[in-house]
């Protein structure tokens, strides 16, 4: 019989000391009878996905886990687009991007509202308005998912590496695109980011003038984009470790990576977190014992 091991990853529980916990993190000071069983009867020790002290996201923290060089992680938009359904095409460049509403400022945009919710015939009517657009060489298509977000296709001799648009946080400037520290040099990181630019400004002034904008709530009024990248060329991991893999993801972008590492996909969810956590592990049961590994 061949090795089956079950990898539960407990995506996010690293925290830092509270001193409502007397200076303890949540899980040191949690109660963790399972946890300390586990622990006793298995072997431990610590993995440093790229470096010690260095937090990573989930996505390339498990591109990384699971053996791949850092440098052939295709960054978030990509693999949010592959687990949306989308089909990638060989050249295109993909962003996530979602529709905000922004104060003017002059000549700038002040992020007022990050994410749009329960407004999705306004929404789908402004994607419909900004889908196609045209910059020199340079096409941009925008496809809307659902939830006020969506994906942005950048198709022509485009480069993944410009900086993201989106501020992350309200009250700051919605940023321009530019080229990426490493791409200063890169002409084409330098036009695909003066493209982009043009492509939102264009869908901020399209956005601001359609009457769809206003229903139901603030101005949708910009687009604001991040996590640009190119189609994933990743080695299958049966390939590459020869071991048939299967994933329970229950986040969308760990989702599209596992997708693109070529793991069997079962999704699932319950709203409950312990009976969510049971029904994965009775699942991942009975998956090892169909000959996943």
């Amino acid at each position: 019989m061949s090795l089956r091991v079950l990898l539960i990853i407990f995506d996010g529980l690293g925290d830092r000391p509270a001193p409502e916990l007397g200076g303890k993190t949540p899980l040191e000071a949690a109660r963790t009878p399972n946890l300390d069983r586990f622990a006793r009867q298995g072997i431990t020790g610590t993995l440093h996905a790229k470096s010690p002290g260095y937090p990573l996201g989930s996505p390339i923290a498990l591109h990384l886990l699971f053996g791949y060089p850092e440098a052939q992680f295709p960054d978030r938009g990509p693999l949010i687009a592959r687990a949306r359904g989308y089909d990638l095409a060989p050249g295109d460049v993909m962003l996530s991007a979602r529709f905000a509403c922004a104060d003017v400022e002059g000549t700038r945009l002040r992020l007022r509202q990050r994410f749009v919710t329960d407004r999705e015939e306004a929404c789908a009517a402004l994607a419909e308005a900004i889908a196609d657009y045209t910059s020199g060489e340079i096409r941009f298509r925008y496809r809307y998912s659902g939830d006020g977000d969506g994906i942005l296709f950048i198709s022509g001799p485009a480069s993944f590496r410009v900086t993201d648009t989106d501020p992350l946080a309200l009250g700051l400037p919605v940023l321009r695109a530019q080229p990426r520290h490493e791409a200063a040099a890169d002409p084409a990181a330098h036009a695909t980011a003066a493209a982009l630019n043009d492509y939102l400004t264009w869908a901020h002034r399209t956005l601001r003038d359609h009457p769809a904008a206003g229903e139901g709530g603030a101005p949708i009024n910009v687009l604001i984009g991040k996590w640009a990248g190119p189609v994933p060329r990743l080695e299958p991991f049966a390939e590459k470790w020869g071991m048939r893999a299967v994933s329970l993801p229950d986040e969308e972008v760990v989702h599209g990576l596992m997708q693109e590492l070529g793991f069997r996909i079962v999704a699932m969810t319950h709203p409950d977190p312990e009976e969510d956590l049971r029904r994965r592990l009775a699942q991942a049961k009975a998956l090892l014992a169909e000959g996943y590994e």
